[in-house]
């Protein structure tokens, strides 16, 4: 779960819904409440380091085709030549989000090269890029609006 995007904390997961305006591919969907929200403990709302979170749902959630789980990557290195990412976002400067789940791959990125595009005191990471921070990109393809194709993934440790 991404934290900067809203104080305002979700009472509900919803797993397996790929069109989330539209009831047409519901079979599969699944809607949890959330029980409890647990914040990486260095994370500031001010600031989008430790953006991530881990959520508690009422029961355990059933795996289908539409629904996997996902890991925390814990190592150092990054052994896979692609990552991928999904998400609801926007496909372009100014336009709104998508109706429906995207993915996209994703190249890991050497953190000295990605630390051209995320200087110290910039807006994004106001402390530059961190160790515990990886880099992915494409030329064509990336997970937010900023001025490259290179996007900071956290990596906790």
């Amino acid at each position: 779960m991404k934290l900067h995007m809203s104080n305002v904390p979700p009472d509900v997961a919803r797993m397996g819904d790929i069109n989330i305006y539209s009831d047409e591919d519901d079979e599969f969907a699944q809607q949890l409440k959330i029980v409890e929200i647990i914040r990486h403990p260095m994370h500031r709302f001010s600031s989008t380091y430790y953006d991530i979170a881990l959520m508690k749902l009422e029961r355990n959630v059933t795996v289908h085709d539409t629904v996997a789980p996902t890991c925390l990557w814990l190592d150092d290195e990054i052994r896979f030549p692609e990552l991928l990412a999904a998400g609801w976002g926007r496909t372009g400067f100014g336009e709104d989000t998508t109706k429906t789940l995207l993915k996209v791959q994703l190249a890991p990125i050497d953190n000295e090269k990605c630390s051209t595009y995320y200087n110290k005191g910039g807006r994004v990471l106001r402390d530059g890029l961190m160790e515990h921070q990886l880099c992915a990109g494409d030329e064509k393809m990336d997970t937010c609006p900023v001025r490259n194709s290179f996007h900071c993934l956290p990596v906790t440790q």
